[in-house]
């Protein structure tokens, strides 16, 4: 297992995409953040001939807390690049080959699996830290810079790997399922539009716990301040939702398993 894992390590560090992925993940931030900038400039400038009070549309705190999200941004991108090189091995053969080798099946899955998660935290925590960098350049704050703030970012930043992780075990189960990239990348899009739209509704069912088996996959205002007004605790909804992730993951992952293990690898 430990050899197949660094195999596949090394397969993604020569990967193209990977790089591709990485410079988009630091430079997507930075347009953002110049571009809020931008838009704050021209606004205050408007402000100011109008003799307004002048304030800032877009703060720091707005772009930070909204880039962690799997619909939010650059997000929606990140769990293809886990796509596309996880496709590739059964496009190229590799696949076929670790079989033949004599390489155990669910193996290949768990090490696709845990390429799948390192990919995604990868990618979206450098995007996460990247957005705080330039959003601290080029943008005030409308929060005050504090422990409950530093906080925050935290709690954002685990919801994010928690979203994150529960759209890579989709990845390598819907590969592995249809054998095809498309479909992959199209349901993975739906159920989390549909978690998404399913979310606030639960919020309306009078006395359900139902919301904490939902997943959370969008961002931190969503997710974490809407549990909270049901339950009046954050911290304990973050880790109701975090453990829906993780026992959904591990479901799926079962499945991923027993339907690699049957399927006939030509």
């Amino acid at each position: 297992m430990k050899d197949l894992l660094k195999a596949d390590l090394f397969k993604v560090r020569k990967s193209k995409i990977f790089l591709i992925f990485l410079i988009i993940s630091v430079a997507l931030p930075f347009i953002f953040a110049f571009g809020s900038y931008l838009i704050n400039v021209i606004y205050m400038s408007y402000q100011k001939r109008q003799g307004y009070e002048l304030y800032a549309i877009i703060t720091g705190d707005t772009l930070i807390f909204s880039s962690v999200g799997v619909l939010q941004s650059f997000g929606i991108a990140i769990p293809i690049c886990a796509d596309i090189i996880i496709y590739s091995d059964t496009r190229s053969g590799i696949l076929r080959n670790k079989v033949i080798y004599g390489v155990n099946r669910y193996k290949i899955y768990l090490s696709n699996l845990i390429i799948a998660i390192l990919l995604n935290i990868v990618f979206i925590t450098l995007y996460f830290l990247s957005t705080i960098l330039f959003s601290s350049i080029f943008l005030p704050f409308g929060l005050d810079i504090n422990g409950e703030f530093f906080l925050k970012l935290l709690i954002s930043l685990v919801n994010g790997v928690y979203s994150f992780t529960l759209t890579a075990c989709l990845t390598c189960f819907f590969i592995y399922l249809f054998n095809n990239i498309v479909p992959t990348i199209i349901l993975k899009i739906v159920i989390m539009f549909g978690i998404e739209i399913i979310y606030p509704i639960a919020l309306f069912i009078p006395h359900s716990n139902a919301i904490y088996l939902i997943p959370y996959i969008a961002n931190y205002d969503l997710s974490i301040t809407l549990a909270s007004a049901v339950s009046g605790d954050y911290v304990s909804s973050f880790l109701l939702g975090g453990a829906s992730c993780i026992v959904i993951g591990a479901l799926l992952t079962l499945f991923g398993i027993l339907i690699l293990r049957k399927r006939d690898i030509k």
